[in-house]
């Protein structure tokens, strides 16, 4: 199952993260908020250079 989160910062949507069906998270940032001088990545592995970035799967704890 894909899981969307649709993400804010300074209440401001940045992004949509989704996490796939293995776990691999990926961050679509909005097209505003990326070319933003106010602008921050969610994390140094989600940079906002690129439209899309992936990471390395999450795993939960159970």
């Amino acid at each position: 199952m894909t899981i969307e989160l649709t993400v804010l910062i300074t209440g401001r949507v940045a992004g949509l993260l989704t996490r796939g069906q293995q776990g691999r998270l990926s961050v679509t940032y909005d097209e505003g908020y990326r070319t933003s001088p106010a602008a921050l990545p969610l994390s140094l592995s989600m940079p906002l250079a690129v439209h899309a970035a992936r990471c390395r799967e999450v795993l939960e704890e159970t």
